[in-house]
């Protein structure tokens, strides 16, 4: 099979590409990263700082990209024959950002530098969901470079179910719970017994 080219214009070398490309996609395979979720972006002349290495906040942009990916492919998980009744198309939309109904809001971030960052360079952004409380959720993202072929950040954050109409936090849709834990959530904070959600 031949190596996949790399995407129009791209900087880094083209064997440098396809090698990093491939162990980005064996990293992702080994620790159980969806490649649904993963979203790969390249490095501009612009990212850099006066330390000649991508700026710090440049990481953080790619993260929250992985995780608008991550969600996209959940609510496509719900819009599936399948997936479990009662979330409609509109509350899908929410979802996905309408700013309106039961949508997700950031609420913390932690960040970890493991490696600097150089341009040229390619990166693969991987996100999975952690655990899933009534109102909350975590998820961890990887920054895995190319040119280095290795994992260069991580990332934990914290989302929460929004009700945009209200003004307020929600508990999650159940099919959105659902979801999640087929995705590999750790439901924390759930009253299992009575399968109601400790609000």
């Amino acid at each position: 099979m031949a190596a996949p080219a790399a995407p129009l214009g791209n900087a880094l070398e083209p064997s440098a590409y396809s090698l990093g490309r491939q162990a980005a996609l064996d990293y992702a395979s080994q620790h159980a990263y969806s490649l649904e979720c993963a979203l790969e972006v390249s490095t501009q002349w612009g990212d850099m700082d006066a330390n000649a290495h991508i700026n710090n906040t440049v990481p953080l942009r790619w993260c929250e990209s992985g995780r608008g990916t991550f969600m996209r492919a959940v609510v496509r998980d719900l819009a599936s024959p399948s997936a479990d009744p009662g979330l409609d198309a509109q509350a899908r939309d929410d979802l996905n950002g309408s700013g309106r109904g039961r949508g997700v809001i950031f609420g913390e971030v932690r960040y970890r530098y493991l490696r600097p960052i150089f341009h040229p360079d390619n990166l693969l952004i991987l996100t999975h969901t952690s655990t899933i409380s009534p109102k909350s959720l975590t998820v961890k993202t990887v920054v895995f470079s190319y040119a280095q072929r290795a994992p260069v950040g991580e990332s934990e954050g914290t989302l929460f179910s929004f009700d945009h109409d209200l003004g307020r936090s929600a508990p999650w849709h159940a099919a959105v719970v659902e979801g999640m834990v087929r995705r590999g959530a750790r439901k924390v904070g759930f009253d299992e017994g009575t399968k109601k959600a400790k609000l």
